[in-house]
This record gives C-alpha cells, structure tokens and sequence, in this order.
C-alpha cells in the first residue's frame, strides 16, 4: 500500500567530545529502536530503511522504529605528556629535592608545551529520533525537555559503552559519569524531509549540560570555606562523629547517574542510601539511647520493613505504616523501592520520570526522619548531623526556554 511521504521526524544530536579514542572502527554508526507507538503513524518499514540507510550497521526489524543512533569518528589532535601539568605544577618540590637537574627538566617542560604529541581521540554523536508530533515547538522547548532527550540517548551510550568494555575485557572502557561529560555540548536539530535550498534544513546551537565549566583565569578563586567544612566533615566521617558520611555518597553517586542518563544505576544507588540511611539512624541512635551493642545488632538482622515498622518506629517513639501511600514512609515502600526491586531483581529498565518519583520520595523520608530526631530531646544531636541537600535538585534552569528557531516551523 502506498503510504505516501511520512509524517516529519526531527533528529535531535549531541556531540560528545571523548577524552580518550574508543577502540571501534572509523565512521562506526549503530542504531537501536522500538515497537513503533501512535506517533510514528504513517512510517513504514521501507521508510524507516530509506532514513537509516546512510551508514547503518544493520536494518531494524520489522514493526521496529529508530529510537537512538551512536556515530563515533576519531580524530588527531595535539596533547600533552600525562606527566607535564603534575611536573608543572609540582616543579618546585622536584627541584628542591633534585636541583642539579632543574634546568633540564625546565626544557624538557617547555619543549613539550610548545609541541605536544599527536594523539586519537574519539567525537560521538548520540541523535534521538522523535517525531515531530510527539516534541515541542522550537519556542516550546525548554532546557530540561532538551536534557531528557540527551538523558534517553546518553543510556543507550552508556549500556553500548558497558557492553563494549565487556567483549574486550576491559576496565578502562566502560560508562560515562557525569564528570566525564562536557559543560557544554554542540547540538543540531535536524528533518527526515528534504526543505527548500534556500531554507537551512538544521538548527545548530551549544547547550549547557551541567554547571562544571572550566574557570577562567582571571575570574578563578577557591573556595576555602568550602575546604574548611569538607575537611571538618570527612575528620568527623573518620572518628565515626558523622555516621551518615556513606548515606550522603551514595546519594550523590545516585545523583551523578541520574543526571548522566542512567536511571536504573541511580535507582539501584539511592535505594541502597535509604537502606543504610535506616540502619546508621537504628544503630547511631541506639547508642544515644544507652541501647547494648548486641541488642542493636539484633536489629540489623531483620528485614526492611520491619527496621522501619519496628524499630525505627519504636527508636522515634511514633507509629510508620509503611503500608500506608498517604505517608513519605509508605509513598517510598510502595513506589521508589519497589523501582529499585524491579531493575534488581527483573532486569526493568527505568525511565526518568519513575526515577524522579524515587528522588522526591526519598527526599521526603529524610526530611521526615530528621525532623522527628530533632523533636527528640535524646536524639537532637543526630537530627542536626543529618545534614543534605534534597537529592534530586536540578537546579533553577530546567524550565527556562531555550530559545530556538527550527526551519520548518
């Protein structure tokens, strides 16, 4: 039957530049796909093929619609010797210990500096396939729409990169981490339909990413206040005067992964916080309580649940139906746990927004628990140690508009 042209899809791609040459072909193109829904009406199969033809690795199956594509390209670029900034930066400490060869390492610095050596290092584009029905117009589109569709690919990179590390047996292949990732990232919005010549057919812009952008040299200054209470806090962590240390880095691990698209990975390490966050609040606050050591570690033996149901409850004197989807315990039990369950124990892959749910679960559990420790004469002391900021914040900018004028609108 003969559909006609299709319905417009717009390619969303983000290019990523890598610190390091993956070991894959030149040009290496793969793409993955999905069952196509309503939005992809009107497409058929050989239009799916007529798109994806330029350097696809393989067809996608029938019924199947492009859902993600990774292109890598390699390039040369000039670097440095690993050990030139450390040299750079340490140099008065080697040559105070080594003065009789100073003057020609000063050289040996400045001859690499001025030259560098050649190196490869790996370009990856991540594009997302949506139609345009199914996303918002150019005026429409905000920051954090745009950061989801980044998201969606970025766990597809990420589960390639995971696989990739696997066949070849290595460590040093593997995902990316939100401080592997850029600030700044190019993107090009681009049409499956062919437009005018006079007409550019893409939108080109640089999108921020996260908030790490390199400083500038003449606006650079440290943070001593900051380094002052990160010491404080890890000396504390170190004489077991914080014992929520572990729950925080957790959490912020959690954090990391949600923002670098790896929704499963971020569930799986949030819910591992609350189950520690459960049992430092039961064993922390025995010990404020005068409770024998081997009767707290009784309590270590039971089940989740009944941590919280029981002993949770009767350690901040009230009562927690964690049964109950009215209330931060049984909204969690019910919901953001039962996602961690389900990647752990079936495998389920997780969207953003059901690791959104998760976040702001968890974050009301904590800032119920803290509340109901400093409203305990006895327990105050651990409340005001149970010190976070609401995990899952993403900052002022996910609703600003970026912005963008898209040719065919």
């Amino acid at each position: 039957m003969d559909r006609g042209n299709p319905p417009p899809v717009s390619v969303f791609t983000f290019f990523l530049e890598l610190p390091r040459a993956l070991p894959l072909p030149p040009d290496y193109v793969t793409v993955s796909g999905d069952h196509a829904d309503e939005s992809w009406d009107g497409w058929s199969d050989d239009d799916v093929a007529q798109v994806l033809a330029p350097g696809a690795e393989s067809p996608l199956p029938a019924g199947f619609v492009p859902t993600s594509a990774i292109a890598v390209r390699h390039v040369e670029v000039s670097d440095v010797p690993p050990t030139l900034i450390a040299a750079q930066a340490f140099s008065d400490w080697v040559d105070d210990l080594i003065p009789e060869s100073a003057d020609e390492r000063e050289a040996e610095r400045q001859q690499w500096a001025s030259s560098g050596i050649p190196v490869v290092r790996s370009v990856v584009a991540l594009s997302r396939f949506v139609p345009r029905s199914a996303h918002p117009t150019g005026g429409e589109m905000t920051v954090g729409w745009l950061h989801s569709q980044f998201q969606l690919a970025l766990t597809d990179f990420n589960g390639f990169l995971d696989a990739l590390g696997f066949v070849l047996e290595s460590w040093e292949v593997g995902p990316l981490a939100l401080r592997d990732l850029p600030a700044r990232i190019p993107v090009l919005i681009a049409g499956t339909e062919p437009l005018s010549e006079e007409m550019p057919s893409g939108a080109l812009f640089t999108a921020q990413i996260h908030e790490g952008l390199p400083p500038l040299v003449d606006e650079f200054s440290g943070e001593q206040r900051a380094a002052e209470e990160a010491i404080q806090l890890n000396n504390r962590a170190h004489r077991n005067e914080q014992p929520y240390m572990l729950v925080f880095r957790f959490v912020r691990a959690a954090e990391s992964e949600r923002l670098a698209g790896d929704p499963a990975r971020a569930v799986i390490d949030l819910n591992t916080a609350m189950e520690i966050f459960v049992w430092v609040t039961l064993a922390a606050g025995g010990e404020l309580l005068g409770t024998a050591a081997e009767e707290v570690e009784l309590v270590n033996q039971a089940g989740l649940k009944k941590k919280v149901r029981k002993h949770l409850a009767e350690l901040l004197g009230k009562q927690i139906d964690v049964d109950d989807p009215s209330t931060a315990w049984g909204r969690w039990f019910s919901d953001g746990y039962m996602l961690r369950n389900q990647a752990i124990h079936e495998g389920a892959s997780l969207d953003e927004s059901a690791v959104a749910r998760a976040f702001a679960q968890a974050s009301d559990v904590f800032l119920e628990v803290k509340e109901d420790l400093e409203a305990s004469k006895q327990l105050r002391r651990l409340g005001q140690i149970l010190e976070f900021e609401a995990p899952g914040a993403r900052g002022t900018r996910e609703n600003e508009p970026l912005g963008i004028e898209l040719p065919w609108e």
